[in-house]
């Protein structure tokens, strides 16, 4: 897979879908194909579930691990549907939700257990895990603060603002995963300003996307061209290599010594 997966995540009303959305608009304007999907309900089968998980007219009271396998059923058709051929093809693929929303809300939130969510997960999505995953950290008191409009669905209505216990229990889901995947997961406060959020989630995105075209380059045809330019008499004191992802808005220049290009080289010579 080429393409880039990156995954929104926060409890609700934490302002992750709109930053999701501002995400798309800012990489689309920039040139960047993107897809921008959602759990539950970014496919057709997708739809059916969500109108019986989070529907409020639903028909009496969806058992939790009923619930957790409705869930499961519509990611394992939206991975299969849409997320991966969209990752082969190249794309930016971009989701309000994935996985970590089910550990964190069924099995944080509804008690269930999370090896076995895990391996339901595991199975959903045939192991496919975002390359970022933004979390939007909100504390209960933000969110009871903000003039937010009536609870739309089903699990959004169980509890306002920390009035009971169950979102309690879901962020601190989330602030395990984050604990646990430091290098997939990162936390952003989302207790700012939309500008201010999105200005560090614009920088996350933009450093992988650019790590993403560094690992394109064939580092064993440079490294051994790189040889063969200097024992022709090149006249180099060392050979320089860039990198060209951003870090505080400055691309970082690092050189690298003769005698270890050499060794380099070298080992790219033994595996053939």
């Amino acid at each position: 897979m080429s393409g880039i997966f990156i995954s929104f995540e926060g409890i609700d009303q934490s302002g992750k879908s709109t930053q999701a959305k501002k995400l798309v608009d800012y990489l689309r304007e920039r040139g960047h194909e993107v897809v921008f999907t959602y759990e539950p309900g970014s496919t057709e089968l997708g739809q059916k579930i969500r109108s019986l998980v989070l529907g409020r007219t639903s028909a009496g009271k969806i058992d939790s691990t009923a619930e957790m396998f409705l869930f499961s059923a519509d990611r394992a058709q939206h991975v299969n549907e849409l997320i991966r051929p969209s990752l082969d093809a190249g794309k930016v693929v971009t989701s309000d939700r994935y996985v970590d929303s089910t550990l964190a809300y069924q099995g944080y939130g509804r008690g269930l257990n999370l090896n076995d969510l895990r391996m339901i997960q595991n199975v959903a999505t045939g192991g496919l895990k975002p390359d970022i995953t933004i979390w939007i950290d909100v504390d209960l008191q933000t969110i009871q603060k903000r003039e937010l409009p009536l609870f739309s669905d089903r699990i959004e209505s169980e509890d306002r603002g920390g009035e009971k216990p169950f979102f309690q229990r879901v962020r601190q889901g989330f602030k395990e995963a984050y604990q646990s995947e430091p290098d997939r997961i990162f936390r952003v406060d989302g207790t700012r300003s939309v500008d201010a959020v999105f200005k560090d989630i614009k920088k996350v995105v933009i450093n992988r996307i650019k790590l993403r075209d560094l690992y394109k380059i064939n580092l064993k045809d440079w490294v051994l061209s790189t040889i063969e330019k200097v024992e022709r008499g090149t006249d180099w004191n060392c050979a320089w290599k860039k990198t060209y992802f951003e870090l505080g808005g400055e691309s970082q220049r690092s050189c690298i010594d003769w005698e270890e290009l050499k060794a380099v080289g070298s080992l790219f010579e033994i595996q053939n």
